[in-house]
């Protein structure tokens, strides 16, 4: 198990991902598909500011620097080097990019989900998320994997 891997399982500092677009969504799903859970979501976008996505809030930027140093940060954007670089200089100890995370996670067990069989469920399964993330409703990941 990498290092990065057993950080993130041993789950005593918070865990953020820094970046709500699809690289965090990505993130997200990698972190269900292990049984992991991250703590709270950051983004500097107001309009992603205050969602709850499966019970966990997406703070702002502001926020996110008032938080302990030596959280577990993890950038999910397409242009992560210079924000990787960025939080470092800013004091923050544990700052990963979203592919090294992902390349720990690719190596562990899966959970099973139930399957997506079609590509008109998996586009229903985005027009669920999209709609809820638009209107900022609560989004509960059980009501988008059970039956």
């Amino acid at each position: 198990m990498s290092r990065i891997l057993r950080q993130l399982k041993k789950h005593d500092k918070d865990i953020c991902i820094y970046g709500l677009g699809k690289m965090g969504a990505c993130m997200f799903w990698s972190f269900r598909e292990c049984g992991m859970q991250e703590d709270y979501y950051a983004d500097k976008d107001p309009n992603k500011q205050n969602l709850n996505i499966d019970g966990i809030k997406c703070i702002s930027f502001d926020d996110l620097l008032k938080k302990d140093r030596s959280i577990i940060l993890i950038v999910a954007l397409y242009d992560y080097k210079s924000v990787v670089k960025s939080f470092v200089t800013m004091g923050f100890k544990n700052v990963y990019n979203y592919k090294e995370v992902l390349h720990a996670i690719r190596k562990e067990p899966k959970r099973n989900f139930k399957q997506i069989r079609s590509y008109e469920e998996a586009y229903k399964v985005k027009q669920v998320v999209k709609e809820w993330l638009c209107r900022g409703v609560k989004l509960n990941i059980n009501d988008l994997l059970e039956g």
